[in-house]
Formats: C-alpha cells, structure tokens, sequence
C-alpha cells in the first residue's frame, strides 16, 4: 500500500486502500517519458491525469 500511495501522488482517488487496489503502481509512468519522444510530432493541448470517485 506504501509503494502505491508513494507511485500514485497525484492521482486522486477515493478507493486507494489495501482491499480495492486494481492496478500495478509499475504501470503509470512520468509524463515526460511519454511527451519527450513524441513532442516534435504532435501538437499537445493538454495534459489529463487518473481520475476515480465511485459512489455506492
């Protein structure tokens, strides 16, 4: 739980504890690993990040 919490700072989420962890913490990268090798193709107009609030 410590090392997902640590991956996933800036993700808001109201589901992040040990019983409702559906995703691998490897898996979300920085953006600039992402932006750097494409940015002279692309036209970036914004940038989105992980959003998740369910209700029961």
């Amino acid at each position: 739980m410590k090392d997902y919490r640590a991956v996933t700072k800036d993700a808001y989420s109201t589901l992040a504890n040990d019983r409702t962890i559906d995703e691998a913490p490897g898996a979300y990268k920085p953006i600039e690993d992402i932006i750097g090798p494409i940015a002279d193709a692309v036209d970036i107009i914004d940038v989105m990040g992980p959003m998740c609030e369910l209700s029961f």
